[in-house]
């Protein structure tokens, strides 16, 4: 006999083959839990290749759940993962009057790689020509940094977009509650945390439509979803929100209760476990 083990994988390589190589050859007692953080073939080939060897696939969106069956991954194995962030019990924030500039998030690592940290000056710039009163608040680093520090001088933007650095976990909720827009130009995305956080406090997300995006936001209720790249509507979005501030209150607050109406979601790795013990 064989002892049992649950064998739990983030990424398809040697331990995830040897976990499958075992079951394969029968030894009993074994569970294999597939994650994929990323809508990424280097995920989706060898999960789909070894499919029977795996007991549960927990998947962290809906178009990653989608292109895994649309790969012949069997659904019944697919556990959506949503991400579980603090929530307040009310959303008690303000959000900047007319008068005031409009203020814009962004928290997540500075690179040009997927995250696209280059465009959100594209976008700064374009406001800043359309004569848009704002404040973009980045927090992060990452290796554009300094490229995106000289070129906010260049562009003499320093009165409009601040470089606040990293920020700790514990920090990020009164970051979100200071903001009205979250702001995200990445090409792609497992499913952006960011977003969830800000919208737990109630910040509008401006985002594209990377895998994860309409989990979250139901465009035009909780926030607005653009095409991947699509600077311009970026821009529109932010435009718009400046001129209807009471539009922020009323989406902030949709924002606010899609989050805080999943939060405390139950664990299902360990609800996996439970069944397998029964």
């Amino acid at each position: 006999s064989h002892p049992s083990c649950t064998v739990i994988i983030n990424f398809g390589q040697s331990i995830f083959a040897a976990a499958c190589m075992a079951k394969k050859q029968g030894r009993g007692g074994i569970h294999v839990i597939a994650i994929v953080h990323s809508d990424d073939d280097t995920y989706y080939h060898p999960y789909v290749q070894s499919k029977d060897y795996i007991d549960l696939c927990l998947v962290i969106s809906s178009r990653i759940r989608k292109k895994l069956m649309e790969r012949g991954f069997p659904e019944e194995k697919i556990k959506l993962l949503q991400w579980d962030v603090p929530v307040k019990k009310q959303l008690k924030r303000s959000y900047s009057n007319p008068s005031e500039p409009v203020r814009i998030g962004y928290a997540g690592r500075l690179v040009t790689t997927a995250k696209r940290a280059d465009l959100l000056i594209q976008a700064a710039k374009r406001l800043e020509q359309m004569g848009c009163s704002y404040v973009l608040e980045i927090a992060g680093s990452g290796n554009y940094e300094e490229d995106m520090r000289q070129q906010i001088q260049s562009l003499n933007l320093q009165h409009r977009v601040l470089l606040s650095g990293f920020l700790s976990r514990e920090q990020l909720p009164e970051f979100w509650e200071r903001q009205d827009i979250m702001v995200s130009c990445s090409d792609r995305e497992g499913h952006s945390i960011s977003q969830v956080e800000a919208m737990a406090s109630g910040a509008v997300p401006v985002i594209t439509d990377t895998s994860g995006a309409r989990d979250d936001v139901d465009d035009g209720y909780n926030g607005y979803v653009v095409g991947v790249g699509r600077i311009e509507e970026i821009v529109d979005k932010i435009l718009y929100l400046s001129a209807h501030r009471e539009k922020l209150t009323q989406m902030g607050k949709n924002a606010y209760e899609t989050i805080k109406m999943r939060s405390g979601q139950p664990d299902l790795i360990e609800e996996f476990l439970e069944k397998q013990a029964r």
